[in-house]
């Protein structure tokens, strides 16, 4: 049997003197009829709560570094970035025909000394990582002397650019890069080989 709170008892039954003893004792059975007789009131039903409703998804953003009278086709498309460290090099290696670990290595011989150079700007360019980062994946070299390689070979990534498709592969850049490496090198070979010409022929 359940009990009501004393305030609703009150409710019920009014409170009286009495004038005898058999008046109180009638009172007291009302009392207890009133008792058996409650019944609580029905729980309120609980209402589900809503369910959130799914974030927006965040706005695309567009960065144009043309003026915006460009037409849609001349557009450079977006780099996408979704290669690592690791891929760089090996496609690095695969193309100059080189180990990676002489890629890495503290070596400062002629033969590596472009593919590290395409190497630190393709990892910038094609990687999220930071310069500290990819200098520390490739033999924990700082991060200014990352850098300083990319910005001497920037340059001719520039002229890659044109060059290849804007969905060309990790290869396909480094194969176009050395392409444009071995150019520079014929050329500054013709023209040192000009200037030992011209000193002997002025002795």
């Amino acid at each position: 049997m359940t009990i009501p709170p004393t305030e609703e008892c009150v409710m019920l039954v009014p409170v009286r003197e009495y004038a005898s003893a058999s008046e109180m004792l009638r009172n007291l059975m009302e009392i207890r009829s009133a008792f058996r007789s409650y019944r609580p009131p029905p729980a309120p039903e609980v209402q589900p709560k809503p369910e959130p409703e799914p974030e927006p998804e965040p706005p695309t953003i567009f960065y144009m570094t043309a003026d915006m009278a460009t037409p849609p086709d001349l557009m450079p498309e977006p780099v996408v970035h979704r290669y690592t460290v690791r891929d760089v090099l090996q496609a690095v290696c695969d193309v100059w025909k080189v180990e990676m670990v002489e890629l890495i290595s503290a070596r400062r011989t002629f033969d590596v000394m472009w593919p590290r150079k395409a190497a630190y700007a393709m990892a910038c360019k094609f990687t999220l990582q930071s310069l500290p980062e990819i200098g520390r994946r490739m033999g924990g070299r700082d991060h200014t002397t990352v850098l300083s390689g990319k910005n001497r070979i920037q340059p001719l990534m520039d002229r890659v650019r044109d060059k290849v498709l804007p969905n060309s592969s990790l290869r396909q850049w480094a194969e176009t890069l050395r392409l444009e490496t071995d150019a520079l090198d014929a050329a500054l070979r013709r023209t040192q080989s000009d200037r030992t010409r011209a000193r002997r022929g002025r002795t």
